[in-house]
């Protein structure tokens, strides 16, 4: 019977895992992947971001799963001021290897999350209400239809400045054929579990 019932967990474990896509990538700790540009009163730069730490305690804490990024760790710019006001219009990108499948992304941003370009394609968001969008309840959500290869994903968003970053995070949405794949492993596991019990009451 012990075996019977690790033959229905590894079956289950197996269908299941052929059901959910591997991410395209994530946002991790090292944040390497992600490169910077921005513009505003107090200058001007561009370069490979880095981790803000600590996070201010306005932000949400979303570690590990993902990582708040900025131009310096505090993510502030020298001479920045917190006056909610879009003194820097920042640019973050990265590129990653997709499969043709979706993925859907949560956004953060301090302050204003303005709009995003996937593959060449610009997509405008409406403003958050004041302070912006990291004192909101949940984060801006998208859903990005990868290519086969190389896809361009750049970021933009306005600063006052001072703690200025983003924080992003990716989520694999499962392919029509990888949800029938599970229905179908599913289905078969039921009929299992029926005979097995018709076979005990016999």
């Amino acid at each position: 019977m012990i075996s019977h019932r690790l033959s229905l967990a590894a079956a289950v474990v197996a269908t299941v895992a052929l059901a959910a896509p591997a991410l395209a990538q994530s946002n991790t700790g090292g944040n390497t992947d992600w490169s910077y540009s921005y513009s505003g009163i107090f200058g001007s730069g561009s370069g490979t971001a880095v981790d803000v730490n600590p996070i201010p305690g306005a932000w949400a804490n979303t570690s590990p799963t993902s990582y708040w990024v900025g131009v310096t760790r505090s993510g502030s710019l020298p001479g920045g001021v917190g006056n909610n006001a879009p003194n820097v219009t920042y640019d973050f990108g990265t590129t990653f290897m997709g499969s043709g499948s979706g993925l859907v992304m949560t956004v953060w941003t301090d302050n204003f999350l303005t709009g995003y370009s996937f593959n060449g394609n610009f997509f405008a968001v409406s403003q958050a209400p004041s302070p912006g969008d990291f004192a909101q309840l949940v984060p801006r959500t998208f859903t990005l239809a990868t290519t086969t290869g190389t896809n361009n994903l750049n970021l933009y968003f306005t600063g006052d400045g001072q703690t200025d970053a983003i924080n992003v995070a990716f989520t694999a949405t499962p392919e029509p054929a990888s949800l029938a794949l599970l229905a179908t492993g599913l289905l078969g596991l039921g009929g299992v579990a029926v005979r097995r019990r018709r076979a005990l009451e016999s």
